[in-house]
């Protein structure tokens, strides 16, 4: 199997994964948090990391100016999404802005860890 698709796999049951535990202790009531405004940004973190899966995939299997190149990429597209979806929760008139902000920062930057993870092992091997 060619490493995109080795990939794309991994880092789709690792993103549903990550989601689904953070629904499950919301859901357990040991987050905090607007059930409404948790499934916004749940929902936005799931599409910020499809739309650097999309980008990324293609690229793990060409050279490594090609990968290079798609990976400052993705990090840019999945940044700006990243703030789009901060300037959403500041003036969409969501209520908690501040913790709803902060929870989703920690699920961006949880995610890029994860990513980055999987990532730099599939490039090693």
């Amino acid at each position: 199997m060619n490493k995109s698709k080795v990939y794309s796999k991994r880092f789709f049951l690792s993103i549903i994964m990550l989601h689904a535990l953070y629904f499950g202790l919301m859901v357990m009531q040991l987050i905090h948090l607007n059930f409404e405004n948790a499934i916004i940004i749940n929902s936005a973190s799931f599409v910020i990391f499809l739309v650097g899966l999309l980008i990324i995939s293609p690229s793990l299997n060409k050279d490594s100016e090609t990968f290079s190149i798609k990976f400052l990429l993705m990090t840019t597209v999945q940044m700006l999404l990243f703030m789009l979806g901060i300037l959403v929760i500041l003036y969409g008139g969501l209520a908690d802005q501040k913790i709803t902000g902060f929870h989703f920062t920690g699920l961006f930057i949880a995610g890029l860890i994860l990513q980055s993870v999987l990532l730099i092992k599939l490039k090693n091997h």
